[in-house]
């Protein structure tokens, strides 16, 4: 009978000191049950193990910490994927094809430490990091938009001053809720459009006004008037 091809991944992220005192914490807290799952992983099946299951954890959590260093394991990040992710690999005749793939199984198995290192992962992500950019903007942005208001509000045409309230409390109600997801998957699900008329009406206040008295009487509108444009450019979803 032949061997098969076995192949491990990870979330990959780096730990420091709070990171790594969180995993060993969530070991420690971890229910003997849920130590017992991952007891084939380590190669202990009895209820008088339960211990050195839990030591085991313990020891692949260090282990993952060089995981990168090694000469059988890659990262690799896929296009539809947020997560980087940490790869091994190879051929198998029923053991691990190489010497840390039982740290990937351990690992794997334990769904407090997998969790909490594919949340880490997802924080770090490209597009994660986008959208906390984007709400940051979007914040500027909406505050930026009420002192116009708040300032040339009267000089504005009725239905103009109407329509940039609505958008401004249309702004507030999106930093206010969930609908700025703050994980990547949650992105096609709710309502960029919204976000773009607003930077996209903002802008357009900036520019039909006195950009040097704005400069001389307001200059982080300015700042914000820049940050808005940039967004705009870089494609903000509409």
């Amino acid at each position: 009978m032949g061997a098969d091809f076995l192949l491990y991944s990870l979330p990959w992220t780096q730990l420091n000191e709070t990171r790594q005192k969180s995993l060993h914490d969530a070991i420690d807290q971890m229910a003997d049950e849920q130590v017992k799952d991952v007891a084939d992983a380590v190669g202990s099946f009895d209820d008088e193990s339960i211990p050195s299951v839990r030591k085991a954890i313990h020891a692949a959590v260090r282990d993952y910490m060089v995981l990168d260093n090694r000469r059988d394991t890659t990262t690799w990040r896929h296009g539809y994927d947020p997560v980087t992710r940490i790869y091994t690999g190879g051929l198998s005749w029923g053991e691990p094809p190489t010497e840390c793939g039982q740290t990937f199984d351990i690992i794997a198995t334990c769904d407090p430490i997998y969790n909490l290192l594919e949340h880490w992962a997802l924080e770090e992500s490209p597009e994660t990091t986008s959208i906390f950019k984007l709400r940051d903007s979007l914040d500027h942005v909406t505050a930026a938009l009420e002192t116009c208001l708040a300032h040339f509000g009267s000089q504005m045409p009725k239905s103009d001053r109407k329509q940039r309230t609505k958008l401004a409390a249309a702004a507030r109600s999106l930093l206010g809720s969930e609908a700025i997801p703050p994980m990547p998957a949650g992105v096609d699900q709710h309502h960029p459009s919204s976000i773009r008329d607003v930077l996209a009406e903002f802008c357009r206040d900036v520019e039909a006004a006195d950009r040097e008295q704005i400069a001389e009487d307001w200059p982080d509108l300015v700042v914000t008037y820049d940050k808005a444009k940039a967004a705009l450019e870089l494609g903000v979803p509409c």
